[in-house]
């Protein structure tokens, strides 16, 4: 299959080396080139519509997070790579989490990255290699804690954070899934109750994992439930544990630490 690919950047130099890099590649053809979003945009009136758009994160007249909106609000299956000379890592997780899927330095060497990009473009966040040590460095990893009793909620997110997690608490399933449809929320892992008054925390995962940057995001239910037909349900969205209450919190931690791998 041949990824049909649009280059916007207002910099002629960048976008040069971008078609020379991406040259060497079998199945990538460039099929427009643009300085700004305006003249992006006249290539889809043209139905000129690409697989690939890689684009300079700091636009001449667009946001690059509101160009990505822009863009899969329409057509959502194009795939966008962002390029910058700076490694911003605020600006690049808004980039990410908005639904674009990579994030690469222009003076890395990104032959390899690129290479994998063609060919499985939808296998996972792309970074350029030191883009991606500054991300692993940034800090703590960020926990959806989802629970219908405060004191739950309360007892977990303590734990966790005195495990030197950063919490993000929601009291029941909908708002856990508003919290991570917000582009804002960068989340790394979900931790939930089964049996909550809205939705249960199996749908409530299947529902999270239906957004496109959460598409592989680990989950865990922390449970007293004994039925099997609920865990079962639970296991069939894809959840990493099924935690029993009471639990140790060593186990707990544990297993957290093992869905973060």
């Amino acid at each position: 299959m041949t990824q049909n690919i649009i280059l916007l950047d207002n910099q002629v130099f960048f976008r040069n080396t971008v078609r020379k890099l991406i040259s060497v590649f079998p199945n990538t053809k460039i099929i427009g080139e643009a300085n700004n979003s305006k003249e992006l945009f006249n290539y889809f009136d043209d139905n000129i519509i690409p697989s690939i758009i890689i684009t300079e994160l700091d636009l001449p007249d667009i946001d690059a997070v509101e160009l990505v909106k822009k863009v899969l609000s329409k057509y959502p299956y194009i795939i966008i790579i962002g390029l910058s000379l700076k490694n911003d890592p605020g600006k690049a997780r808004s980039f990410i989490n908005m639904g674009a899927r990579g994030h690469l330095l222009k003076l890395s060497n990104n032959k390899d990255v690129f290479r994998e990009i063609f060919e499985n473009p939808k296998s996972r966040i792309f970074y350029s290699n030191s883009a991606k040590r500054v991300q692993k460095k940034q800090g703590k990893k960020t926990i959806l804690v989802v629970d219908d009793f405060e004191t739950n909620t309360y007892v977990v997110g303590l734990t966790l954070k005195n495990a030197n997690y950063n919490i993000i608490k929601a009291k029941n399933g909908m708002e856990g899934l508003k919290i991570a449809k917000n582009p804002e929320n960068d989340i790394d892992l979900v931790v939930a109750d089964y049996n909550m008054p809205d939705i249960d925390g199996a749908e409530m995962i299947r529902q999270i994992r239906l957004i496109n940057r959460y598409s592989q995001i680990p989950a865990l239910v922390l449970s007293s439930d004994k039925s099997e037909e609920k865990k079962k349900k639970a296991e069939t969205v894809g959840i990493s544990a099924w935690i029993k209450k009471p639990y140790k919190i060593s186990h707990f931690l544990k297993v957290v630490e093992m869905a973060l791998r």
